[in-house]
């Protein structure tokens, strides 16, 4: 175990990339990547889900959001499809036999609304050509050939009736279509005053016989008269439905010719039905003329459910898979408060355009739609494509069972690592459906070809954003942003949302100097303006810091006081905010109490922090006998959450302190996670965490004595900003790194940690003999109040 802290040289702060070693001048001299580098183990994976065939090798790509998941699968489908592939046009055609059961019918990609087409041109012309046969020389024969037998009959039958009229004094009288009948004395018809004279006995006799004459003249007219009217109009009917079939058959002819199997079926019972709407419209129209014919077109023509106007594999994302833009659905209209529909108003989901082809859905969306995840897994499991019908509170009285649609696709879920966690332990039904996971890295390892290949990537994100041509200079510094990013100068970050924002704002900055190539000036002041936007949080705190209204001292010493490093976040970017952390001890039972997490302030991770500092204290120093002491640690003038563990070697460093009652170096700040044993662990964001403490001290101004203490572990993270590495090359600012909890609290006070002999005794001017001393001192005050401590208590307990 090293104790001891090494202070770090100014050229381990930071790998950055040597524009030289590139071997470019600019992007123009490089050929982009096909797909993202650093990406084998996912691409692989997409490459596996395209190729095998078959139930259940549905793909499931895992990674955070902006490191290029949709864009290196929409790369991979391009060059994985196939150019000519017919994934084929979807038709419903309505069944006339039995309406709520349309078919469902496969043509050619392309040839649907040409179908569609064609049959509407039927629809026009058999309006058109057939008016023309109605009002044509041999129809209008047939139809006055009908029309004088039946005004033969009808002018012979009334001429009997009058006769026989006639015989018994009365007259039939016709004007228009009303008949009436009236008296008649020698030849002429009775007036009213006439009538009226006549004595009341003849008057009788007479009315009798013109009721009972009238009777029999309705008789007459509602049997005769009818049955040759029907006669008449069945005659027209027939002549026009022969002209209809005989039409209807020659314009269907050359279509049944062109298909075949089932659509040439369908277009023979289309011809029956055309025949038959033509039967079912009235013969005469309101005026008393022969009525045309005007098709009620909608109920004939195809619904084109899915067309594709160009050959090739589909890939389709749905951006909002509801159940009706990711399933279809059938729409309805409400008639008299219930619901009405028809085959035409069957409308597509992405299943349907996706199909033949693949279809992508970002998982988080699609499982917040309970019922569009489920009709989804039911698709994909009967490998058919069925309609729901709707979920309304109204009445349907007609609801469509359309024939289900085979499906042939590869369903893409994109989504991060912990929701497809979440997924397989909720739902069994996912890892039988999707198969195959993409797992996508985050940063590209900084192999010798890394930088090259960082290049090329580069390369192609100038091309596919038109963006200029980036220099060397200006690609170095971009590979060194997303080498930060990446937190890791073994590897670049491979977050692509961030390298683009970064290019496009720079290719800004040089357009504003008139420049043709972004340069590393470019880069550099387009990462300082996006840093600068969100920084008003972070400049708060450090003007706050520096007029004193927060508490934070970057000189002198003080006992249970060090400065931690915590950071805030903002739009993506880390933010260090130096902060005040305390302790303090008392005799009492062995508790280490934490502030924060009394007052709800402390997350889980910053709790388990202070449970492992209560023990350690309970490792090194309460073996042998109970600890006495009651702790208390927070976060001073801090009012917000507190989460992570990053501050607990700093916590631990205000403990000790408290305990051996030395003075930490308030010059310096200190982060870095501990366990149980002492032993100091890497934590994130440690760039900002030391160039947020830096800034407060260059603020008051660099004296050479402040500096960091950050864990050794984290030496490989290190890619801090130009300035920091010159205060530290000129002596004005110092990177210690440390192992131990011990090389802290030696670098925070000037004083040897100790090492314990084999009686478990520290020296006693050492920072742990001081602690002994004072724990010791602690028990003796407490057996001397009556109190021997607990039974079995060999530690301090973190808590309340």
């Amino acid at each position: 175990m090293n104790s001891h802290p090494e202070a770090l040289p100014a050229e381990a702060l930071a790998a950055c990339c040597d524009p030289a070693s590139l071997g470019v001048r600019s992007t123009r001299d490089l050929e982009p990547l096909a797909v993202f580098p650093g990406q084998s183990r996912a691409t692989g994976a997409i490459r596996l889900a395209l190729e095998v065939r078959g139930p259940g090798y549905n793909l499931f790509v895992i990674g955070q959001p902006g490191y290029g998941r949709h864009t290196a699968v929409m790369r991979l489908l391009e060059q994985a499809a196939d150019p000519a592939a017919d994934a084929g046009d979807w038709l419903y055609l309505p069944d006339f036999d039995d309406p709520d059961r349309p078919w469902a019918v496969r043509l050619a990609g392309g040839t649907g609304h040409a179908f569609r087409g064609e049959i509407a041109e039927l629809l026009e012309t058999l309006e058109r050509e057939l008016s023309a046969v109605l009002a044509g020389a041999d129809f209008q024969q047939q139809v006055d050939v009908a029309l004088r037998r039946f005004d033969r009959q009808q002018r012979e039958a009334l001429s009997r009736f009058s006769h026989e009229c006639e015989a018994e004094g009365l007259r039939l009288l016709r004007e228009g279509d009303d008949y009436s009948i009236v008296a008649v004395r020698d030849g002429r018809i009775l007036d009213t005053d006439a009538f009226a004279s006549l004595p009341a006995e003849e008057r009788e006799a007479i009315e009798t016989r013109i009721d009972d004459w009238l009777h029999r003249l309705r008789a007459f007219m509602r049997t005769e008269v009818q049955q040759w009217r029907q006669q008449r109009d069945r005659a027209i009917a027939e002549a026009r439905s022969h002209a209809a079939r005989a039409l209807v058959d020659q314009l269907i002819a050359p279509l049944r010719a062109r298909y075949e199997g089932r659509l040439a079926d369908w277009l023979g019972r289309l011809g029956e039905a055309l025949v038959a709407a033509v039967d079912a419209q009235p013969l005469f129209a309101d005026d008393g003329s022969l009525a045309g014919y005007r098709p009620e077109a909608q109920a004939f023509l195809p619904n084109v459910l899915v067309a594709r106007p160009q050959p090739g594999t589909p890939v389709v994302y749905e951006e909002s898979p509801a159940p009706g833009t990711l399933l279809g659905r059938i729409d309805y209209g409400s008639e008299h408060g219930t619901l009405v529909t028809d085959f035409s108003r069957i409308r597509a989901g992405a299943l349907h355009r996706a199909n033949g082809g693949c279809l992508i859905l970002d998982a988080r969306r699609l499982v917040t739609e309970p019922t569009a995840w489920e009709g989804l897994k039911r698709a994909l499991t009967a490998g058919q494509i069925r309609f729901e019908p709707p979920s309304t509170g109204q009445t349907a009285t007609q609801t469509l069972e359309p024939e289900p649609i085979p499906l042939d696709v590869k369903v893409i879920l994109i989504g991060d690592r912990e929701l497809h966690r979440l997924l397989l332990e909720a739902d069994p039904d996912l890892r039988g459906l999707f198969r195959v996971v993409a797992d996508f890295e985050e940063t590209l390892p900084r192999q010798p070809d890394a930088p090259g290949q960082y290049a090329r990537l580069i390369a192609g994100m100038v091309r596919h954003r038109g963006v200029r041509h980036v220099a060397a200079s200006g690609i170095a510094a971009l590979i060194d942003e997303m080498a930060r990013l990446g937190a890791d100068d073994r590897g670049l970050s491979l977050h692509m949302l961030s390298l683009e924002e970064l290019l496009v704002e720079a290719d800004r900055r040089a357009a504003a100097r008139e420049a043709d190539l972004i340069e590393v000036e470019d880069v550099t002041a387009a990462r300082a303006a996006r840093e600068a936007r969100g920084a008003r949080l972070a400049e708060h705190h450090y003007r706050d810091i520096q007029d004193g209204i927060l508490r934070l001292a970057t000189e002198g010493a003080e006992v249970g006081q060090v400065n931690a490093l915590p950071v805030i976040e903002f739009d993506g970017i880390d933010y260090g905010v130096p902060s005040r952390v305390s302790a303090t001890v008392r005799v009492g039972e062995g508790d280490v109490l934490d502030i924060e997490r009394e007052v709800e302030l402390g997350g889980t991770t910053h709790s388990k922090g202070v449970f492992i500092l209560a023990s350690y204290l309970g490792g090194r120093f309460g073996v042998d006998q109970p600890l006495s002491l009651e702790a208390a640690i927070t976060f001073e003038q801090s009012y917000g959450p507190i989460e992570g563990d990053s501050a607990s070697l700093a916590e631990l460093c205000a403990l000790l302190s408290a305990l051996s009652g030395l003075a930490l170096d308030q010059g310096l700040g200190v982060t870095g996670s501990v366990d149980q044993h002492g032993r100091v662990q890497a934590v994130g964001a440690v760039n900002e965490k030391i160039e947020g403490f830096f800034e407060v001290c260059r603020r008051r101004g660099l004296s050479g004595c402040q500096g960091v203490i950050i864990p050794a572990s984290n030496r490989q993270t290190l890619m801090l900003r130009a300035s920091v590495r010159e205060a530290v090359a000129a002596g004005r600012f110092r990177v210690l790194s440390v192992t131990h909890v011990d090389a802290a609290m030696q670098a925070l006070t000037g004083i040897e940690a100790g090492a314990a002999d084999a009686d478990g005794r520290f020296p006693p001017d050492s920072v742990n003999g001081r602690v002994q001393a004072r724990l010791e001192a602690f028990a003796r005050a407490r057996h001397s109040h009556g109190d021997e401590g607990r039974e079995g208590d060999s530690g301090p307990r973190a808590g309340g």
